[in-house]
């Protein structure tokens, strides 16, 4: 890739991708179904392209994915990470999936009988196990569902919204990977680490004016390029994993396939650097 055109994809996905991106449920749900449509072909590429297409879709939604959807997502990840030889978050996605609806049975379209998923899916729990965050009330959605309790043990779809009840964040998660950023509830000072005074308290200082705003929306622009560069790094290296391991037929397909990779990789330095980038500028506003 030549300098002109890493300039390019850096300018394209800072302006499209990390900050004026925007999806709503239909277009994560007609990826998923195209996804399917070609794991049940046999297609690969189509399946991992279909999907690669609903994971960026869901990093730039606007709206909530429903549970219904979330579940889809979980199954076709569970496929994805199978494909991968990735059996523990491939596990994780079904613990998702066998939580949310217990009586529902992999699709026999995409998962038949005798299917190594199959005995690994009938195995799980449906108990679920959650840790509780100091979320305010309606920050957090999990796989569609309001709650402060984030799934542990499992993969989850985790939507944060702002006061408004607007979408900031959007990402999938399996059960090691970070939270992105969310309201959280002050916490209140301890009286038993207060000082004790006994000749009375000291006058409150004068208060400084600010000329900077508020650094709120570099927060949020910081911790959504970091959503979508680990979405972004992810598929890279999912992309890698298929070169490596063969799954191409000629030599313009190998070719093809790494130049995929490539572009992924890079998109997922720019997103990095957007990350660092606006954090620090939301720093420095927030101290001046």
């Amino acid at each position: 890739m030549n300098m002109r055109t890493l300039v390019a994809v850096m300018a394209l996905f800072l302006c499209e991708s990390a900050w004026a991106c925007s999806a709503d449920s239909a277009e994560v749900i007609g990826s998923l179904d195209t996804a399917a449509s070609a794991w049940a072909d046999l297609d690969l590429d189509g399946f991992s392209l279909g999907l690669d297409e609903a994971l960026i879709s869901l990093g730039c939604m606007t709206e909530p994915l429903s549970t219904d959807a979330s579940v889809r997502l979980h199954e076709l990840m569970a496929l994805q990470r199978f494909a991968a030889d990735d059996m523990d978050r491939a596990q994780e996605s079904l613990a998702a999936l066998k939580v949310l609806l217990p009586e529902r049975a992999l699709d026999a379209g995409l998962v038949p009988d005798g299917h190594p998923l199959q005995p690994i899916h009938a195995s799980l729990p449906t108990e679920a196990t959650d840790e509780s965050l100091p979320a305010e009330d309606g920050a957090l959605l999990f796989d569609g569902r309001a709650s402060a309790d984030r799934p542990t043990g499992r993969a989850t779809v985790v939507q944060a919204l702002s006061e408004d009840g607007e979408i900031q964040s959007s990402a999938y998660l399996f059960a090691a990977d970070p939270m992105p950023p969310y309201r959280r509830v002050a916490e209140a000072p301890s009286l038993a680490e207060a000082p004790s005074d006994p000749v009375g308290p000291e006058p409150l200082p004068e208060p400084v004016e600010r000329s900077g705003g508020s650094a709120t929306p570099l927060w949020i622009a910081s911790g959504s390029a970091a959503v979508v560069g680990g979405v972004l790094y992810g598929l890279a290296a999912s992309s890698e994993a298929s070169l490596k391991g063969g799954n191409w037929s000629t030599a313009e397909e190998a070719r093809s396939k790494a130049s995929r990779t490539n572009t992924l990789f890079v998109g997922s330095v720019v997103a990095g650097t957007a990350a660092v980038g606006t954090g620090l500028s939301a720093a420095v506003v927030a101290t001046w």
